[in-house]
C-alpha cells in the first residue's frame, strides 16, 4: 500500500511539474537600468525587446551625464568641476538556445545565453580645475580648463540573461569594444600631455580613452 502510495505521489508531482510551464509567459521586453554608470554620475537606462520566438532581441540604452561641484567658496578649486553629456547605445543579441523557461521541481526561472555586438555616440564635456606652470612665466597658475569629446564605439559580448526573481532580471556580460572620437580643449595655455596627465582616470569609465577598452558589467531590469 505505501510503495502504490509513493509511486502515486511521484506520478502527481511530475505531471504538475511537466505542466508548470504553461502557466509561465516569456517577457515580450524588459526595462533596464545600469547600475555601474551611477559611479560616473550617469543614469543609463532602456528597454530590451525579444522577438517572438524569443531567439533574438533589440537594445536601445540612453545615458545622461551630470554633475557640478559648487566651487563658489574656492574659485582656485582643483580637480573636475563639472561633467555633462549623454551616450545613446544600440545591441543586437542573438540568444544560443534561446530566452526559455527552465524548470527545477520548486520554480520555474527564465533564462538564456548570448551573443551580440553594439555600437555607441554620444557627447561629453568636462571642466577641471588645474594649477599649473605655464611656458615664459616665474609664477604658478590657475586655470580652468574644458575637454569636450565626440564618442564612437564599436563593441562585441557574450553574456546571460537571467530572472532571479518574479519578473526581475539581471543582465551580466563581459566583451571587448573599439572606441574612436574626436576631444577639444578649451584652452593653449597649458601643455596638453600636462592636462592628459592630470585628468587621467578621473572620468569614470573611459570616455575619452581610444583603441580597444573591455566591457564587463551587469544591468538589472523588470520584464513586461
Amino acid at each position: 500500500m505505501k510503495r502504490f502510495l509513493i509511486i502515486g505521489i511521484c506520478l502527481i508531482s511530475a505531471s504538475a511539474f511537466g505542466q508548470r510551464s504553461k502557466f509561465k509567459e516569456l517577457p515580450k521586453a524588459i526595462i533596464k537600468l545600469s547600475p555601474q554608470h551611477l559611479v560616473r554620475n550617469g543614469l543609463r537606462a532602456g528597454v530590451e525587446f525579444f522577438n517572438e520566438s524569443h531567439r533574438f532581441s533589440n537594445e536601445i540604452l540612453i545615458e545622461g551625464i551630470y554633475s557640478q561641484q559648487n566651487v563658489f567658496d574656492d574659485p582656485a578649486a582643483i580637480g573636475k568641476l563639472s561633467s555633462s553629456g549623454f551616450i545613446v547605445e544600440y545591441g543586437f543579441k542573438y540568444y544560443v538556445s534561446g530566452l526559455k523557461v527552465n524548470k527545477t521541481l520548486f520554480s520555474e526561472r527564465v533564462s538564456g545565453f548570448y551573443v551580440g555586438m553594439g555600437v555607441q555616440g554620444g557627447s561629453y564635456k568636462e571642466v577641471h580645475g588645474i594649477n599649473h606652470w605655464p611656458k615664459n612665466s616665474v609664477a604658478n597658475r590657475y586655470d580652468q580648463v574644458g575637454i569636450s569629446s565626440q564618442i564612437f564605439n564599436f563593441n562585441v559580448i557574450g553574456g546571460v540573461t537571467k530572472e532571479v526573481a518574479e519578473r526581475v532580471y539581471i543582465d551580466a556580460f563581459i566583451g571587448a569594444g573599439i572606441q574612436t572620437g574626436g576631444t577639444k580643449i578649451s584652452t593653449d595655455k597649458i601643455d596638453i600631455q600636462e592636462i592628459t596627465n592630470r585628468i587621467d582616470g578621473t572620468s569614470g569609465a573611459g570616455l575619452f580613452t581610444r583603441g580597444v577598452i573591455p566591457r564587463v558589467g551587469i544591468k538589472l531590469g523588470i520584464a513586461i
